[in-house]
C-alpha cells in the first residue's frame, strides 16, 4: 500500500509542515521556576536531589496524613511512592487561604464552582509533580522513583522534557524494571521469562493525539489495556483526583507501561507483551516525539477529533508510518462532514485503508475496546508472519538520538563506569560462572569454606578423636594457616584488582556499582533461563527413555545447578570476595597497604545506602575482622554514632527483602532468580526526632528464610536455622518475625525455632523484643478472626515456650510465653494484606499492603523513640560475643564470659564509685567530728551523744543517696546494666551491710576518739599547769631585769633564762603510768577461750611468754583438723577405686598409706593457706590500731580478739572444720605480736605527750617569748613569725597529715589509672605486672597468697604514683602542695575578713582567727595564751599575712625532702588500704584452679570468677600419672571428654571413659563442698584464657616441683603469640590504658 501512495500530495506538504517540524516543544521556563518555587524544591534543581536524602527517616513524616501546603505534595507524594502505595498519585489539594469568614444560609447554590469560592485551593496535576521531581532528582533517585512507579503499576517517564534543552530519553532507570511474565506462545511449559525492560524486546504501541481530543487518551488506555474486573490506572487522565488541572511543564512527556501476560487464557486479554507509550499534549506541538515514536512503534494510534487540512498536512509528511497508523476519531456532528472528506482523500491517496479508522461514536464501549485490541492482536500476527524483532529500549537509544533527544547514558561518568562493568562481565567467557570464581573469585572458594568449617570445628570439637585436645586443637589452628597463607600466595586476582581501582574514586563508584550489578543480574538471568531450558529438554528426554541411566546423572547435574550458588553471580559477590582478601590477610602481621582501604572503602559504601555482607550465607561463616573493621570505619568517619538495629526473620520466599524495602527504601536484593543468602546490613540515616533521641542510623538487618531448600540438602537444618535466630535476635533491638500464615498451628516450626533464641538472649540479659507478622491475609475478617483465637495462640506459644526452655536447660525460669518477653497478643501482631492486588505480573501493590507497612514502620520509630540507642562499638562487641557463642553451641556460657562479664565490670565500678564516695564523704564528717573533739571546751560526754545523733544522719542520707544512685543505674539501661538485673538486689543488701559497718565503725571512731581526748586533756591539764608556772617565772624574771636600769647584752639575756629554766624544770616531775600488757593480753585471751581455757593454760604453763610462743615458726599440725573430715575424705577415695576396680572387672589395691598420706597433704596445703590469709589479715588490723597513735587501753585485747573470732567465722567450714587447738594457736600467734607492738606504741605515746620532754622541746619557745617582751622595739615581725611556727605550722602539718591519705586516694580515683577502676581491673593490672617480671616466685605467691599480695602490690602502686614525676616534682607533693595550698587561702581569706571590722586589740583579732578556723583546722593548746607578747607588735596582722605566705615556702621545702615511703607508710589513713577496701574479693578461691572470687558484691550467694584457669596452677593432676591437667573448671566440672586411644576396643573405651569421669566426680567431692559455693559453667569445651595457659606452659616444671608431681602434656604450639591481645579479647581492656603496662620495667 506504501508504493502506491499519492507522491505529489506528499511533496506538496513538505513546505507547509517545515515550520513544524521545527518546534521544540520546550517547557515554558517561567512557569517551571515558579512551580518550582511553589514547591519547595529551587534548591534541588538540577539533579541535586539524592535518594539518600529521601530516604532519611523522619518520623513526624509518617504522623502528617495529607499535605497541608504546596512544599509538603512532592514528599507527601515520594513517602506514598518509596513505599509502593498506588494511591500516591491521588493527594487532597492543600487549602491555603479563607476567602470570607462565615456563609449565610440562605447564601449558597447548587453549583458552587459557578461562584466565588470560599477559600484558594493550590491545585496541581500529579504529571506536573512527577516531572519536577524527576527534574530535580537525581540519576540513583530518578532510577528509584521510576522502579517504584512501575511496581505499582503506574506508567513511568521514557521521555522527560526540560525547560533548558533537549528532552531526555530516561534509557537508565530502565534497567532496574525488571518483569516476569509467561507469552501464550510458550504454549504448555510452566517456564517464565524474566528479563529487564531495558534490553526486553517486546514490541511497542504508541498512543497519542493531533489537535484537540474530547475523548481521555490516557482513560481509553487505560480501559484497553485492563480486564473487566480489574481496572487499572497506569496513566493518568482528567477524570482523576487533579488529573483535570491544566499541564504546566508536563507536556511533551512521554510516558510508557507494559502489558504482560499470565500465561492464561482466563486472566489475560491480549497473550503477548507489549509495551505502551503514550505522548502527552499536542503531538503537532512535539513533532520529533511524534518522529521517534513512528519509527519504533509497531503502530501508532492517533486520537483525532477534528482532522483539519494542517492534521492531514502533518500526517502525510511521516508517509513511512502509514501502514501502522491508525486513526480513532471522535468528531462532533457538525465536523463530521469535513472529517469525512479528509478521511476519503487519505484512502483515495493510498495512506489509510478503511480498517485503519476506528471511529469511536455513541456505540457499545466495550465493542469499542474490543475492536482496538483486535488491531493490537493483528499486528502481532502480521509482525509475527514476517518474523520481525521488535527493538528493545537499548536500541531504540540511537532513535532518540536522531529526533535529537537527549540520552541519559551518554554522560561522560556513566559512559567511563558502564565500560569498566562491561570489562568485567565480559571476562565470563562462555557465561560459565562456576569457572569464573573458582578462576577469579577464590578468595570464598573451596579454601574459606575450609577455613570456616575449622573455626567452628575448633570451637565444637565435633570430630575430637584424640587424647589432647590442645593438639588437636593446634593442628586445626595450622591447617587454616595453612589453607590462609595458600590464599595471600596468590594474592588478588586481575579481575579484583580492576573492581578495587574502580572503587577508588568516590566520585564514579556509585555509577559503576550500578552499572555492574545490572550487567551481573541480567547475566545471571540468562544462565538461569539457559539452564531452565536445558533442564525442561532433559527433563521430555528422562520421560521418553525412562530406562535410560545416561540421562539420570546429567539432569541432577542440572537440578544441582539450579540450586548451586555456585552459578550465582551478583554484586554481593565481589564485594564479599574484599571482604575475604582484608579477612584473610589480617593472619598476617603486615597488611599491603591497598588492602588496607578496603574497610574505609566498604564503610563509605555503606554510608551510601549500599547493602553489605554480615554473615556469608555460602558457608555460614562471619567475617569478623572485616565487618568490625568496616563498622569501626563507619564510626570514624561519621563520628561516634549510635544505632537502633532492626531485622526480619521468617520462612524463606515470605517477602522478608520485600517488605525492607517498602518500608525504609532500603536496597536488599529481591527477583533475579536468588532468595537472600546468610545476613546483610543497610544502614539509613535517621533525622529530626529520631536523631535527638541520640540514634544516628538505623541499621537494617536482612535475614536469609528459615526452613530454606537450599539448607535442606546440607542437613541440621534446624541447627542452622536456630544458630541464625540467635545471631540476628542477638544482635537485634527488634526483630520482626515474618509470616505467611495466619494461625500459630501453621507456624509452629517457625515459632519453636524464634523461642530458642529468644530464650538464649533472655538468659544472658538481652532484652528481645519481638513483632510478629502474619502475611498474606487476604479475607477482611482475618483479624477478628485472630483476635477470638488469641488464648489458643497464646497457649500454644506456651507450650513452645516450655518444651524449647527445657531443651536449653532454663525450663525453671521459664514456662510461659511471656516470661520470655512483654508480650501482648493484640499489639504484638500485625495482620498485613498480600503484596500484590490482582494476579501478577499486572497485579499493582495492594494499597493497604503499603498503609498497613506504614503503620508498623511508625510503631517501629515509636518503640525506638523509648529505647536508648547502641553505639557502633557497642554493636561489634555483640556481634563477636553472639557470633562466638553461635561458633561454641553455648550461648549461655559465652555471653556470660563476655558481655554480662563486661556489664558486671562497669557496674563494679560504678558500685566502687559509690562506695568511695560514701566512704570520702563519711571520712570528711569524721576529720570535722575529731576537730570538733579536739577543740570542744564543754562536756565531751555530751558532744559523743550529738555525735552518735549525727552520725546516723550522714548514713541515713548517704545510703538513700547511693541506693538512688543504683536505682537510676538500672532505669537508665547505662553500660547495658539490664544484662546484670539479677545482681541488683544482691548489690542493694550489700550496700546495706557495708552502711552498717561504715557506721558502726565511725560510731566506734568517734567513742574512741572521745575516750582518747579525755586522757590528752589530763595531759594538757598537766601541761599547763607546768607552763603556766614557768610562764609565770618569765614574767618574774622580765620584771626583775627591766627594773635594772642598765640594758642587758644578749650573752647577758641568755644567762638569766637558762638559768631560771633549769631551776623551773626541777620542779616538774611526771611519771607516766605503766601498763603489763602481756598479763593484760593473757587476762583477756583466757576470758575470750573459757570454753577451751585447758589447753590454753597447757600452752602457757611451760613457763614460756606469750610473746615467745608467738616468735615459734607456724606450722599446721594433723590435729589442728577435725579427724571425721579427713576421714570422711578417705572413705571417698576408697570409693572411688573400688567402682573403678568392679567397672574394669580387675582389682585395684589402694595402699592405705598413700591414701592417708594424700588426704593429709591435701588437708594440710589447703589448711595453711587459709591460716596464713588469717593471720596475716589480723596483724594488719593490730597494725591499724598502732598507726593511730593513741596510747594503750586494756580494752584493745578484748577489740583484737573479737577481731580474730570475726576472721575466724568466715573461715571455710565446708571444707573441714577446725579443732579447738587450732583456735588456739592462732590467737596465740597474733596475740604474742600484737603484745609487743602495743608495746612500742605505748611507749611511743609517752615519749610524745610527756610534759617533761614537751617542756624541754619548747624551751626556745619560751626565750623568744621572753626576749620579745623584753625588748621596746616593734616586735611585729617576730611575733607573726613565733604565731606561725608555734601554732599554724604544726595546726597546718598535722591537718595535711590527716587529709592526705583521703587526697591520694581521690587523685588515683580521678585519674587514667585503669588498674583502679574495677576488681577485674585489677586483676588484669597484677597479671600485666606479673608478666613484665617474668618471676615465678611472685605468681607463686599471687596465687597462693592473693589477698596479701593484692594489698602488697597496691601498696607498691600507690608509692609509684607517688613518685612518679610531674614537672620535676612528686605526684605526692602536688597532692600535698593543693591541700596546703587551700588551708593557706583559708587562712589568708581569714584574715582579710577580720580586718574589714577594724580592731586595734590584737587578743581579739586572735580569738577571731581562731574560731573562724577551729572548724578546719586544730591549734595545738598551750601556746601563745599570753596576750602581753603582743604588746610591742602593732603591725602583727600586716605582718602576720606576709609570715603565712613565707610558711607555705618554708612547708613546701620540707615536702621536696620527704622520704615518700616512709611519710607514705605513717599516714593515719593508708591510701592503699582505703582502696582495697573497695576494690577487694571476698578472698575466697576456686577449689581447683585456685583463681580468686571476683565479686565485690558483700555477702554474694555464689563465688564466680569471668574465667578460671587452667586446672595445673591450682595443683590438680591426674591420680594415675600424677601429671598436672591443662583443662579449665568448666570442662572438668561437667563431664570428661570422650575420646578413643589407639588400638583400644569399644567396652575398653566405655570402661576407661566411666572411670575417668567418675575418678573426676569423686576428686571434685575430695576437693571438698567448697565446689558447691562456687558458681563454674558446666562448659566440656570451655578453654581457659591464654594468658594462664602460657603461665602454665612457661612454669609448667617449676609448678611441678612445688606441687611434688609431673610436669603437664604441654606442646609449644598452645603456646598463644600475642598475651596482650588476649587480655584484651576477654578481659575487655584496653592494655594502654593501664599505666603499669607503660611503666619501664625496675621503675
Amino acid at each position: 500500500m506504501g508504493e502506491s501512495i499519492d507522491r505529489g500530495m506528499i511533496r506538496s506538504v513538505h513546505s507547509s509542515v517545515s515550520e513544524c517540524t521545527g518546534s521544540t516543544g520546550q517547557i515554558d521556563l517561567s512557569k517551571f521556576k515558579k512551580l518550582l518555587q511553589t514547591l519547595g524544591l529551587q534548591d534541588f534543581y538540577p539533579n541535586k536531589l539524592s535518594l539518600k536524602k529521601v530516604l532519611e527517616i523522619d518520623i513526624e513524616a509518617l504522623e502528617g496524613k495529607i499535605p497541608t501546603c504546596a512544599g509538603d505534595i512532592p514528599w507527601h507524594f515520594l513517602r506514598l511512592l518509596m513505599a509502593g502505595n498506588s494511591s500516591a498519585r491521588i493527594f487532597q489539594p492543600p487549602r491555603l487561604e479563607s476567602m470570607q469568614d462565615e456563609t449565610v444560609e440562605d447564601d449558597f447554590d447548587f453549583f458552587p464552582p459557578l461562584l466565588k469560592p470560599k477559600t484558594t485551593v493550590v491545585a496541581f496535576n500529579p504529571l506536573d509533580i512527577i516531572t519536577a521531581l524527576l527534574l530535580c532528582a537525581d540519576t540513583f533517585l530518578q532510577q528509584e522513583v521510576i522502579s517504584k512507579m512501575s511496581l505499582c503499576q503506574f506508567a513511568v517517564p521514557i521521555i522527560l522534557p526540560c525547560p533548558e534543552g533537549s528532552p531526555t530519553f530516561l534509557l537508565r532507570p530502565m534497567h532496574s524494571i525488571v518483569k516476569r511474565y509467561r507469552p501464550h506462545s510458550m504454549g504448555e511449559k510452566r517456564e517464565y521469562i524474566e528479563d529487564s525492560m531495558a534490553t526486553a524486546h517486546i514490541p511497542t504501541f504508541a498512543f497519542t493525539r493531533l489537535g484537540h481530543s474530547s475523548m481521555s487518551k490516557s482513560k481509553m488506555l487505560n480501559h484497553i489495556f485492563s480486564n473487566s474486573h480489574q481496572q487499572l490506572h497506569y496513566f493518568i487522565h482528567s477524570d482523576m483526583p487533579s488529573g483535570n488541572i491544566v499541564k504546566d511543564i508536563s507536556n511533551g512527556l512521554m510516558e510508557m507501561c507494559w502489558y504482560l501476560p499470565y500465561g492464561s487464557e482466563a486472566v489475560d486479554i491480549i497473550p503477548e507483551p507489549l509495551a505502551i507509550m503514550n505522548l502527552r499534549g499536542n503531538a503537532l506541538d512535539f513533532p520529533g516525539s511524534f518522529q521517534f515514536l513512528s519509527k519504533v512503534a509497531a503502530a501508532v494510534f492517533v486520537f483525532i477529533d477534528c482532522l483539519d487540512t494542517q492534521i492531514k498536512t502533518f500526517l502525510l509528511s511521516h508517509a513511512h508510518i502509514s501502514q501502522k497508523l491508525f486513526l480513532i476519531v471522535t468528531p462532533k456532528s457538525h465536523q463530521m462532514r469535513q472529517m469525512n472528506l479528509h478521511l476519503k482523500e487519505l484512502v483515495k491517496s493510498k495512506f489509510l485503508t478503511k480498517d485503519q479508522v476506528l471511529p469511536k461514536f455513541q456505540e457499545n464501549e466495550a465493542e469499542f475496546l474490543s475492536n482496538v485490541r483486535s488491531k493490537i492482536l493483528a499486528t502481532f500476527s502480521r509482525r509475527s508472519e514476517f518474523k520481525e524483532k521488535a527493538p528493545s529500549l537499548q536500541e531504540m537509544a540511537s532513535l532518540a538520538k536522531e529526533s535529537t533527544f537527549l540520552i541519559d547514558e551518554d554522560v561522560s561518568e556513566f559512559s567511563e563506569a558502564r565500560g569498566m562493568s562491561i570489562q568485567i562481565v565480559n571476562s565470563i567467557h562462555n557465561g560459565n560462572i562456576k569457572e569464573f570464581k573458582q578462576k577469579h573469585l577464590y578468595f570464598q572458594g573451596d579454601a574459606w569454606k575450609k577455613i570456616s568449617d575449622i573455626e567452628k570445628e575448633i570451637c565444637r570439637l565435633k570430630h575430637f578423636t584424640g587424647p589432647s585436645v590442645g593438639e588437636y586443637i593446634s593442628k586445626l589452628r595450622e591447617e587454616g594457616h595453612v589453607l590462609c597463607q595458600g590464599l595471600i600466595g596468590r594474592g588478588m586476582s586481575d579481575v579484583m584488582m580492576n573492581v578495587i581501582s574502580f572503587l577508588q574514586p568516590a566520585t564514579n563508584r556509585k555509577h559503576f556499582l550500578n552499572c555492574l550489578k545490572y550487567d551481573l543480574d541480567s547475566r545471571s538471568r540468562t544462565e538461569l533461563r539457559n539452564l531452565s531450558e536445558r533442564r525442561m529438554v532433559s527433563n521430555g528426554e528422562a520421560e521418553q527413555q525412562v530406562q535410560n541411566s545416561v540421562l539420570q546423572n546429567p539432569q541432577a547435574e542440572l537440578h544441582s545447578n539450579v540450586s548451586d550458588s555456585s552459578m550465582s553471580l551478583g554484586l554481593e559477590h565481589f564485594l564479599r570476595e574484599m571482604g575475604l582478601i582484608y579477612q584473610v590477610f589480617q593472619t598476617v602481621k603486615t597488611i599491603p597497604p591497598d588492602i588496607k582501604q578496603f574497610p574505609s572503602i566498604a564503610a563509605e559504601l555503606l554510608l551510601e545506602g549500599f547493602p553489605l555482607e554480615l554473615m556469608d550465607g555460602d558457608v555460614s561463616n562471619i567475617p569478623v575482622e572485616w565487618v568490625s573493621s568496616v563498622l569501626t570505619e563507619v564510626d570514624r568517619k561519621v563520628g561516634p554514632c549510635c544505632i537502633f538495629v532492626l531485622s526480619v526473620l521468617g520462612v524463606q520466599s515470605t517477602g522478608k527483602s520485600t517488605l525492607l524495602n517498602t518500608m525504609f527504601g532500603s536496597q536488599f536484593a529481591v527477583g533475579c532468580g536468588r532468595c537472600t543468602r546468610g545476613v546483610y546490613m543497610q544502614l539509613i540515616k535517621t533525622t529530626r526526632k529520631i536523631h535527638n533521641r541520640g540514634c544516628d542510623f538505623i541499621l537494617l538487618l536482612d535475614t536469609e528464610g528459615l526452613e530454606a531448600q537450599e539448607q535442606s540438602s546440607v542437613g541440621d537444618t534446624y541447627e542452622h536455622d536456630n544458630e541464625l535466630a540467635t545471631l540476628v535476635s542477638g544482635l537485634s533491638d527488634l526483630t520482626l518475625i515474618n509470616m505467611s500464615t495466619e494461625t500459630a498451628s501453621e507456624m509452629k516450626e517457625v515459632l519453636q525455632i524464634v523461642v530458642h533464641a529468644l530464650i538464649r538472649m533472655k538468659t544472658v540479659g538481652k532484652r528481645p523484643n519481638c513483632q510478629f507478622l502474619h502475611q498474606k491475609i487476604g479475607d477482611v475478617s482475618a483479624y477478628q478472626k485472630n483476635v477470638r483465637s488469641h488464648s489458643s495462640i497464646q497457649q500454644e506459644l506456651d507450650q513452645m515456650t516450655k518444651i524449647a526452655a527445657k531443651a536449653e536447660k532454663q525450663d525453671g525460669k521459664f514456662s510461659k510465653f511471656s516470661d520470655v518477653l512483654d508480650y501482648d497478643s493484640k499489639k504484638s501482631n500485625w495482620y498485613i494484606p498480600g503484596l500484590w492486588c490482582g494476579t501478577p505480573p499486572m497485579a499493582p501493590v495492594e494499597v493497604a499492603y503499603s498503609q498497613t507497612v506504614a503503620e508498623l514502620k511508625h510503631n517501629i520509630l515509636q518503640h525506638f523513640l523509648h529505647r536508648r540507642p547502641s553505639t557502633i562499638t557497642d554493636f561489634i562487641s555483640w556481634m563477636k560475643s553472639t557470633w562466638d557463642a553461635v561458633k561454641h553451641e553455648s550461648f549461655i556460657f559465652s555471653f556470660r564470659n563476655s558481655q554480662v562479664a563486661n556489664a558486671y565490670n562497669k557496674l563494679s565500678e560504678k558500685c566502687s564509685d559509690l562506695d568511695w564516695k560514701m566512704r570520702s564523704e563519711v571520712h570528711s564528717w569524721l576529720q570535722k567530728a575529731h576537730i570538733r573533739i579536739k577543740t570542744c571546751k564543754g562536756d565531751l560526754q555530751d558532744l559523743e551523744e550529738i555525735l552518735t545523733r549525727e552520725v546516723l544522719e550522714v548514713m541515713s542520707e548517704q545510703k538513700t543517696q547511693q541506693l538512688n544512685e543504683i536505682e537510676d543505674y538500672f532505669k537508665t539501661d547505662t553500660a547495658q546494666a539490664h544484662l546484670v538485673e539479677r545482681f541488683k538486689a544482691e548489690i542493694s543488701a550489700s550496700f546495706e551491710s557495708v552502711c552498717w559497718e561504715i557506721e558502726t565503725l565511725t560510731k566506734r571512731q568517734c567513742a574512741e576518739a572521745v575516750i582518747r581526748q579525755k586522757e590528752l586533756n589530763k595531759l594538757n591539764n598537766i601541761l599547763s599547769g607546768y607552763s603556766d608556772r614557768i610562764q609565770g617565772r618569765v614574767d618574774q624574771l622580765l620584771n626583775t631585769m627591766k627594773l635594772q636600769t642598765a640594758d642587758h647584752s644578749e650573752s647577758e639575756l641568755i644567762e638569766a633564762f637558762e638559768n631560771m629554766w633549769t631551776e623551773s624544770m626541777q620542779s616538774v616531775k611526771y611519771q607516766p603510768v605503766e601498763f603489763n600488757i602481756e598479763r593484760d593480753m593473757e587476762k583477756s585471751l583466757r576470758e575470750n577461750m573459757r570454753t577451751c581455757g585447758n589447753i590454753l593454760t597447757e600452752k602457757l604453763a611451760s613457763g614460756t611468754s606469750l610473746c615467745d610462743l608467738s616468735k615459734r615458726p607456724w606450722k599446721i599440725a594433723k590435729q589442728h583438723i577435725e579427724a571425721s573430715k579427713r576421714s570422711l575424705l578417705k572413705r571417698i577415695l576408697e570409693k572411688a577405686h573400688e567402682v573403678y576396680s568392679n567397672l574394669l572387672q580387675t582389682k585395684v589395691n589402694l595402699d592405705n598409706e598413700d591414701t592417708e598420706a594424700w588426704v593429709e597433704s591435701e588437708c594440710s596445703v589447703e589448711a595453711g593457706r587459709i591460716t596464713k590469709v588469717l593471720i596475716s589479715q589480723c596483724k594488719l588490723h593490730v597494725e591499724e590500731m598502732v598507726k593511730k597513735g593513741e596510747d594503750y587501753h586494756p580494752l584493745l585485747c578484748k577489740k583484737l580478739l573479737r577481731e580474730i573470732d570475726g576472721e575466724l567465722e568466715k573461715l571455710d567450714g565446708e571444707t573441714f572444720q577446725f579443732t579447738e587447738l587450732f583456735d588456739t594457736d592462732v590467737k596465740i600467734q597474733i596475740c604474742g605480736f600484737a603484745v609487743q607492738r602495743f608495746r612500742e606504741m605505748h611507749n611511743g605515746f609517752c615519749d610524745q605527750h610527756n610534759p617533761v620532754k614537751r617542756l624541754a622541746n619548747d624551751r626556745n619557745h619560751y626565750f623568744t617569748i621572753f626576749k620579745s617582751m623584753y625588748s621596746q622595739k616593734d616586735q611585729s615581725e617576730t611575733c607573726a613569725k613565733l604565731f606561725c611556727d608555734s601554732l599554724l605550722k604544726p595546726a597546718l602539718l598535722e591537718d595535711l597529715n590527716q587529709g592526705l591519705g583521703k587526697a591520694i586516694v581521690d587523685h588515683i580515683r580521678n585519674g587514667q589509672n585503669a588498674e583502679f577502676k574495677s576488681r577485674r581491673n585489677l586483676q588484669v593490672g597484677i597479671m600485666l605486672d606479673l608478666k613484665r617480671q617474668n618471676s615465678f616466685e611472685e605468681y607463686w605467691q599471687y596465687i597462693k597468697n592473693s589477698e596479701d599480695f593484692e594489698q602488697d602490690w597496691m601498696r607498691k602502686q600507690v608509692l609509684n604514683h607517688c613518685k612518679r614525676l610531674d614537672n620535676r616534682q612528686s605526684t605526692l607533693y602536688h597532692i600535698a602542695a593543693n591541700i596546703l595550698e587551700q588551708k593557706i587561702k583559708l587562712m589568708q581569706t581569714t584574715i582579710e575578713d577580720i580586718k574589714k571590722s577594724p580592731t586595734d586589740d590584737i587578743g581579739l583579732f586572735l580569738d577571731a582567727f581562731k574560731q573562724r578556723l577551729e572548724e578546719h583546722i586544730v591549734f595545738p593548746q598551750g601556746y601563745l595564751e599570753n596576750k602581753n607578747i603582743f604588746k610591742n607588735a602593732p603591725s602583727f596582722v600586716l605582718k602576720l599575712a606576709d609570715s603565712i605566705h613565707n610558711l607555705e615556702g618554708c612547708l613546701l621545702q620540707d615536702i621536696v625532702k620527704w622520704d615518700i615511703e616512709q611519710r607514705v607508710s605513717d599516714l593515719p589513713t593508708d591510701p592503699s588500704r582505703e582502696l582495697y577496701k573497695i576494690l577487694c574479693g571476698c578472698g575466697k578461691h576456686c577449689p581447683f584452679c585456685e583463681v580468686p572470687c571476683e565479686q565485690t558484691i558483700k555477702d554474694h550467694e555464689k563465688h564466680s570468677a569471668t574465667y578460671h584457669w587452667p586446672q595445673g596452677i591450682g595443683g590438680c593432676n591426674f591420680r594415675w600419672n600424677k601429671k598436672l591437667t591443662t583443662e579449665s573448671c568448666e570442662a572438668v566440672a561437667s563431664q570428661s571428654y570422650w575420646y578413643q586411644k589407639e588400638g583400644e576396643r569399644l567396652w575398653q573405651r566405655v570402661a576407661r571413659s566411666c572411670k575417668e569421669f567418675m575418678y573426676r566426680k569423686f576428686y571434685i567431692e575430695t576437693r571438698c563442698k567448697r565446689a558447691d559455693a562456687w558458681d563454674i559453667p558446666l562448659t566440656p569445651k570451655a578453654q581457659a584464657p591464654s594468658y594462664w595457659k602460657w603461665v602454665l606452659s612457661t612454669y609448667n616444671k617449676e609448678f611441678a616441683l612445688k606441687y611434688n608431681v609431673k610436669p603437664a602434656d604441654i606442646s609449644n604450639s598452645d603456646t598463644p603469640w600475642d598475651i596482650n591481645a588476649d587480655l584484651e579479647k576477654h578481659y575487655d581492656v584496653k592494655i594502654d590504658e593501664y599505666l603499669i603496662y607503660l611503666t619501664p620495667t625496675g621503675s
